[in-house]
């Protein structure tokens, strides 16, 4: 089975704690993505995604301009190997309730991967291939 190097969106966008939600919500926007890396210097802190934002702002009735994306990413950030196949991840995000992980070569981030990607990369798989007689 393919390793998830292939899989996954290398080109992953960061996002300070101090930043407001405001800001990531923008950054979101700009890049059309769901979720951003927490990163505090150099050191990933966790992952923020359009359901943070959703649940844990909008529903609570917080100003996102005003409101730290530190206090809304909680818990660790859940990693995965890039050598790694697409059914220990999909293993992987079913037995820690996420919906993403980030990618690691060596202790480093390389990348993230989504449950969509997952989805995508096994349909992709999974259908024929026709071709042209």
């Amino acid at each position: 089975m393919p390793t998830l190097d292939r899989h996954m969106t290398r080109n992953v966008v960061t996002i300070s704690p101090n930043a407001t939600v405001q800001e990531a919500a923008r950054a979101m926007s700009s890049n059309r993505i769901g979720s951003l890396l927490v990163s505090d210097g150099a050191k990933f802190v966790g992952l923020l995604t359009e359901t943070d934002i959703i649940r844990k702002v909008v529903g609570e009735g917080k100003d996102p301009a005003k409101t730290a994306v530190s206090s809304v990413v909680g818990g660790s950030l859940e990693s995965i190997e890039s050598t790694r196949s697409l059914s220990d991840a999909s293993d992987r995000m079913r037995s820690s309730g996420v919906r993403y992980l980030a990618v690691t070569s060596g202790g480093n981030v390389v990348g993230l991967l989504s449950l969509r990607d997952l989805l995508v990369s096994f349909q992709e798989m999974s259908e024929p291939k026709v071709g042209i007689d």
